[in-house]
């Protein structure tokens, strides 16, 4: 699970949870106006319909939640880009090395 080690790191999930509770707002607002929801459902969704910042601890973790989730694939993903990434770097540098050593070899001789 994505949980932050640094202020940094917060920041990003705090920012991610933002974006994904405004698609949500967008999301329910859109639907409220094209569908018939239950009074209740409207109750409880227009009160939440207020930017991140201002909800409350439990409604922002499950943004959270949702958000920990794209930052755990994209986290998989960039690691996987960054292994491939040092791999051919580290075989570039082996070659030029034994490039190099040739080099060194021919002009000793």
């Amino acid at each position: 699970m994505f949980e932050p080690k640094s202020t940094s790191s917060n920041k990003l999930l705090e920012a991610v949870s933002s974006v994904f509770h405004d698609a949500w707002v967008e999301w329910s607002k859109s639907l409220a106006e094209k569908e018939q929801l239950s009074a209740e459902r409207l109750a409880r969704w227009s009160i939440l319909w207020v930017p991140y910042e201002e909800l409350d601890g439990k409604m922002k973790e499950e943004d959270r939640k949702w958000a920990r989730k794209v930052l755990e694939t994209t986290s998989f993903v960039a690691q996987q880009h960054f292994e491939k990434w040092a791999n051919n770097l580290e075989k570039r540098l082996k070659k030029r090395n034994q490039r190099e050593e040739k080099e060194k070899m021919g002009v000793r001789l």
